[in-house]
């Protein structure tokens, strides 16, 4: 007889948006987000005797705060940068299925493309019978690339869909080499997602419920052992979001959904980052600028109510008002931030046009998660050429990047 699998859980994942990935809707149009920023043109013909005469509209433009909004737009696919490695999440998304594997994806100097697994999940095999239990739960990659920390869930069901079972656990792996070589780092019982790390062994990890209709919550924790750490009586993990904006370092949103302050807190303190955004937003992530960057210190990505939608923003000042801004429209827009590179390149993941794909595996509609490189100057929204068919094949796809050779 041949081998026999068995899932041990079933599991179903949701449109997470740190780590999963949708294919396609079958439909011409649908971002999350809301109108098109510009309105379409209008041309009014009048009749007369001698000629007909055509006047066109000019395009309106959404201005916040003074600032003329660039609407995001979908490009040509590109090639990988030169000098830039890719960090290439994998696992199946069509079969539901979690992360398995994390690559590392470049070009060499004469051009030849490199895929290297630097990472996969071990398997238990009993009696003929692969038990497909252990998954990637979590991880994260430094902007260096040599810093890498990967949860490992490899007993019970840590969560992903529904409540982590009671005997759930998370054994994390690190290395400080690039994945060449990996060290045990400890073991968290129960589900965690690393928020960020703080330190060798210190991390911020979120927590899912741990009873049905309970609140999300977090904790600062130190391995092998798990110890807690103190935090900010101030904060309340109940209802404080926190967000990564460079290597390990850990901002916490304030109470007005906007300002970015320093973990552990007080949450009274002097924001880190004010970006001054139109009453009603709430910031949903934000980089670092690199060393040699155009546009500003900081990228911010926030959501509004009125008009519903989502941007991103280029501050040059650690309080004000973003100076550059784009806006997700119907068929391109940002799901993952990814890397922002220099000078002026985002890396991450994007909503493209079929039709931009340039691969007859993309029949119509839109994809969700594609990999893509953001030009912070124009809005234009590229896919990355050698990874589009192993997206549009079910792959995951999530990626960031770095500067090749980087220490």
């Amino acid at each position: 007889m041949g081998e026999r699998r068995r899932w041990r859980r079933p599991v179903r994942w949701p449109a997470l948006a740190a780590m999963t990935v949708v294919l396609f809707a079958a439909c011409s149009g649908g971002s999350k987000g809301g109108p098109p920023a510009a309105t379409p043109t209008a041309t009014v013909t009048t009749a007369s005797p001698e000629a007909t005469a055509t006047v066109t509209a000019t395009p309106t433009l959404q201005t916040i705060n003074g600032v003329t909004v660039t609407p995001l737009h979908a490009g040509k696919p590109a090639d990988i940068p030169a000098g830039v490695v890719l960090y290439v999440q994998g696992g199946c998304t069509q079969c539901d299925g979690p992360a398995t594997s994390l690559d590392r994806v470049y070009r060499d100097a004469a051009g030849g493309l490199h895929s290297d697994r630097l990472f996969e999940r071990k398997l238990r095999v009993e009696n003929g019978t692969t038990y497909e239990e252990n998954y990637i739960r979590t991880m994260r990659v430094s902007s260096t690339g040599n810093d890498i920390v990967i949860g490992v869930c490899d007993r019970g069901y840590c969560g992903g869909v529904g409540n982590a079972t009671p005997d759930a656990r998370t054994t994390f792996y690190g290395s400080n080499d690039g994945g060449i070589t990996w060290n045990k780092m400890g073991q968290l019982a129960g589900d965690t997602w690393i928020i960020a790390v703080m330190g060798p062994g210190a991390m911020v990890r979120h927590a899912y419920q741990p009873s049905e209709g309970a609140p999300y919550t977090w904790e600062i924790v130190q391995l092998p052992g798990g110890e807690p750490a103190a935090i900010d009586p101030s904060l309340d993990v109940k209802t404080t979001t926190i967000i990564t904006v460079g290597d390990w370092t850990p901002l916490v949103v304030g109470p007005d959904g906007m300002s970015l302050l320093w973990l552990p807190g007080p949450v009274n303190g002097t924001p880190w980052l004010g970006p001054q955004l139109p009453a009603g937003s709430r910031v949903l992530d934000a980089r670092f600028s690199p060393s040699g960057a155009e546009g500003g210190i900081a990228l911010v990505r926030w959501t509004a109510a009125s008009p519903p939608n989502s941007y991103l923003g280029l501050m040059q000042e650690r309080q004000g008002k973003p100076t550059t801004i784009f806006s997700d429209t119907p068929d391109t827009s940002i799901s993952w931030l990814g890397q922002w590179l220099a000078p002026s390149t985002l890396v991450g993941n994007a909503t493209l046009p079929a039709a931009s794909l340039d691969s007859p595996l993309a029949v119509s509609g839109f994809a969700w998660g594609m990999p893509s490189l953001t030009d912070l100057k124009t809005g234009e929204v590229r896919p990355i050429q050698p990874l589009i068919e192993r997206r549009l094949e079910g792959d995951r796809a999530r990626i960031s990047g770095r500067p090749l050779g980087r220490s």
